[in-house]
């Protein structure tokens, strides 16, 4: 069979490398085009579902960044809240359970945005976007211990340039961006 040659070529085992409390990695067996055999490691939320990235927008249109410590690059980043899916929630409700956790926000309007594969290469799951309208006067950092710093309230200009210099480069954020941008949300 597939695994079986590719094991024997690689020297690999194929199936479950790791099995965490979010995160499962597999090593997928494969036949290459030519017909060699070899693996592919892919990477899954538990739930089968990646999350869900909302963008919060004020009522006078300023864009909601949180200054965010993520331990994966060891240092901050301006970002947008997100959130893995959680299990017993709709990806809507996961989005308003995460706003309110990270911002203390319970949006006014939420506008899904589409789903994107954030790296096709390596993670087998979907992300969900949404457009929140939220008003500012709520807005406060609810759990410190989700190594959230700080809450920004700037125009698009503002965040704009923050992109341009390089202050922000969350994937996640750029995307919302961009796909509201797209459905003249900003």
């Amino acid at each position: 069979t597939e695994r079986k040659q590719a094991e024997a070529e690689t020297g690999r085992k194929t199936g479950v490398v790791y099995q965490g409390d979010y995160i499962l990695l597999l090593r997928d067996a494969v036949q290459f085009p030519g017909g060699r055999y070899g693996t592919y490691i892919r990477l899954f939320n538990k739930s089968l579902h990646g999350g869900t990235v909302i963008l919060p927008v004020t009522q006078t249109g300023h864009i909601v960044l949180i200054r965010h410590f993520r331990h994966a690059s060891r240092s901050y980043h301006y970002e947008i809240p997100r959130g893995m899916f959680e299990l017993g929630y709709t990806i809507e409700a996961n989005s308003r359970k995460e706003l309110w956790e990270e911002i203390n926000a319970e949006p006014m309007k939420l506008t899904f945005l589409g789903e994107t594969y954030p790296d096709s290469g390596l993670l087998g799951h979907k992300v969900a976007f949404y457009h929140a309208l939220v008003s500012r006067e709520e807005l406060k950092v609810n759990d410190v211990e989700e190594g959230i710093e700080e809450i920004l309230d700037l125009t698009y200009e503002e965040v704009k340039e923050k992109i341009r210099c390089g202050e922000i480069q969350d994937g996640f954020t750029l995307n919302a961006l961009y796909l509201a941008e797209l459905y003249g949300l900003l």
